[in-house]
């Protein structure tokens, strides 16, 4: 009986084989490939080992960790518009239980477009990440947010498009990141952007890509506490964490460094950024080691800012705060910050109550948005 089940695995062990044979061969027209985003929790991975393409069909073999969950399925899609919306096929999908393995995926009728293996909760279907890999036809033919798109040198001070509806429309019942890198930080609110996406049912187009630049993206520890916010504004007050700037491609969300004259482009709550004056040298020197609140109102939070900004002055005279008349408000948020700055700090309360911040001859003035 033994030779019948040697003959019984023989097929597949040929398409393995052969499978291997073309991975070895990447630079074939077709099968070569890049990385073009990665993004998944910490303790997993995903690594395309081999790669098969054929004008109508696309194989892998697939390497994975899983740390995050006990079980969860690895799907290989296309990003991309299928004239004809192919039907799934079970080959196009593994279970995969926590640990490490290889699994072999496959694409048949596939169709121009950016390839990716997205790992998924079991239960839920939600992403719990993924890997978009291929070429730069691949990347023209998706003509997917974010996907593939420049971080340097371009972006706008404002968020226009489908870029500005993801912002305004996801909202996040609960921000919570302790002592995490910039980098970490933002891939938070990234995969955080894709479990809450109202604004389409396609997974492939959930979320919104954020890509930090900064070269002090590994060198710092943030931390924020927020809850159902929008994720315009839970980005903009990590970017308030670390002074850095915030631009926006018609794609995706871009965070920078800041530079010299880029007033136009910081956060719309944050103080001027490129002003200087007694008020502004001053409180930039006033550093609030931690600030622990739950359930504040603004005015509480202000008041606080005000009383606790003369303890640490060294001349105990502390900073002036002006609020000016708006509706009123019951609103409340946590406050979880350390090591701040008062202007830092001030335009982060701000953000979150819906303030904006200017400087006078004598201290700060608080304007509602209109």
């Amino acid at each position: 009986m033994a030779p019948k089940k040697t003959f019984a695995r023989l097929p597949i062990l040929l398409a393995f084989l052969s499978l291997l044979a073309v991975g070895v061969q990447a630079q074939e027209p077709g099968n070569n490939f890049n990385v073009v985003e990665s993004s998944f929790r910490q303790g997993d991975s995903i690594q395309v080992k081999t790669l098969r393409r054929t004008s109508d069909s696309i194989s892998l073999l697939v390497n994975y960790i899983l740390g995050s969950e006990e079980q969860a399925t690895l799907h290989l899609v296309i990003a991309g518009n299928s004239p004809s919306k192919p039907a799934f096929d079970p080959r196009q999908r593994a279970v995969i239980k926590k640990g490490q393995g290889t699994v072999m995926l496959h694409f048949p009728h596939a169709y121009p477009g950016l390839p990716c293996v997205s790992l998924n909760h079991h239960t839920t279907g939600s992403v719990l990440g993924h890997l978009y890999f291929g070429n730069p036809d691949d990347i023209a033919a998706a003509r997917m947010p974010g996907v593939g798109q420049s971080s340097g040198g371009g972006g706008s001070a404002t968020p226009s498009g489908i870029v500005q509806v993801k912002l305004a429309k996801i909202i996040l019942p609960v921000v919570g990141c302790e002592k995490a890198s910039p980098a970490e930080l933002f891939e938070y609110l990234s995969v955080k952007s894709r479990d809450y996406d109202p604004t389409t049912n396609d997974f492939r187009l959930k979320g919104l890509p954020i890509m930090v630049t900064s070269k002090r993206k590994d060198s710092l520890a943030l931390s924020l506490d927020l809850q159902n916010i929008p994720l315009g504004e839970a980005i903009r007050h990590a970017a308030k964490l670390g002074d850095f700037r915030v631009t926006y491609t018609d794609t995706g969300v871009v965070i920078g460094d800041l530079e010299e004259n880029t007033q136009a482009s910081a956060p719309a709550g944050a103080p001027a950024a490129q002003e200087s004056s007694p008020v502004a040298d001053k409180a930039g020197r006033i550093i609030f080691p931690f600030v622990g609140a739950e359930n504040v109102s603004f005015e509480e939070a202000i008041e606080y800012i005000r009383v606790r900004s003369r303890d640490l002055d060294p001349d105990k005279t502390g900073i002036e705060i002006a609020i000016k008349p708006g509706p009123p408000s019951d609103k409340v948020a946590n406050l979880d910050l350390k090591n701040i700055p008062l202007p830092t700090l001030l335009g982060h309360v701000a953000e979150l109550f819906g303030y904006t911040v200017a400087t006078d001859a004598k201290g700060y003035v608080l304007t509602p948005r209109s």
